[in-house]
C-alpha cells in the first residue's frame, strides 16, 4: 500500500477504518505523504506483520507516540513482526514495546532512545516476552548487548522475582561505532559483550 499526499488536508480528528481480517500490511509512504493520518485511521485487531521500512526517506509524522496510540487502540494483540524506518525525530523504544507482548521481530531503521529503566523492564521480559530478533542497527550503545546477556541468564532462572516468563533473545544486531570516532571505551564494551553472547550462541550482527 502506498499512501500519497492527502489532496484536501485538514485538522479534523481521522474517520477509524477497522480491517479486521488484515494480517500482513507493508506500507510505503509517498513523498510529501502524512502518515499522521494512518495512525490516526486504521484499527488492526489481527495484524501479525506490519511493515514501514523505507531506506531511501525519512516518514514524517512516523513517531513511536503515534504509533503506540494505534496500537492501544487496535488492541494488536497477534502482532509478531515489525519493522519501522526513519521517522523524523527518534523512537522511544518503551513505547514500541509497551503494548505488543506477542511481539518477536523488531527491526527500526530510525535513531532508538531508551533508559535503564526500559532495558531493566526488557531484559526481566516485562517488556517484549517474547522479543527473539532485536535490530536496531543506528544504535550504538553496548547496554543493548548487555541487556540481551542478562535477559538470557533471566530466562533461565527460576528467581521469583522474574514475574513473567521471558523468552530469550537469539539475534541482535547494534551499530559499531568507527574507530576513527575515538570512542575505543565503547568499541571495547561492545566487543566484549559482543564475545558474550557469541559464547551463548546468540547471533549478534554489527552494522558498520
Amino acid at each position: 500500500m502506498n499512501l500519497c499526499p492527502d489532496p484536501a488536508p485538514c485538522d479534523a480528528p481521522a474517520s477509524s477504518i477497522t480491517i479486521p481480517n488484515l494480517q500482513q500490511l507493508t506500507l510505503r509512504f509517498i513523498t510529501g505523504s502524512n502518515p499522521e493520518m494512518f495512525f490516526r485511521s486504521l484499527i488492526l485487531p489481527r495484524i501479525e506483520r506490519l511493515s514501514m521500512k523505507d531506506y531511501d526517506m525519512e516518514m514524517p509524522g512516523c513517531t513511536s507516540l503515534y504509533f503506540a496510540n494505534m496500537v492501544q487502540r487496535s488492541g494488536m494483540s497477534r502482532i509478531q513482526n515489525l519493522y519501522l524506518g526513519k521517522g523524523t525525530e527518534p523512537y522511544q523504544l518503551v513505547d514500541l514495546l509497551k503494548y505488543m507482548s506477542s511481539l518477536s521481530c523488531l527491526e527500526v531503521l530510525g535513531d532508538v532512545v531508551f533508559d535503564s529503566q526500559t532495558l531493566e523492564d526488557m531484559s526481566t521480559g516485562q517488556l517484549g516476552p517474547n522479543m527473539r530478533n532485536l535490530y536496531l542497527p543506528l544504535v550504538e550503545d553496548s547496554s543493548i548487548l548487555e541487556m540481551v546477556w542478562t535477559r538470557f541468564q533471566n530466562a533461565l532462572s527460576r528467581d521469583k522475582k522474574i514475574e513473567v516468563l521471558v523468552t530469550p533473545i537469539t539475534s541482535v544486531m547494534i551499530r559499531k561505532p568507527f574507530i576513527g570516532d575515538g570512542d575505543f571505551d565503547e568499541i571495547n564494551r561492545i566487543n566484549r559483550w559482543g564475545h558474550k553472547l557469541r559464547d551463548l550462541g546468540i547471533r549478534c550482527l554489527y552494522n558498520q
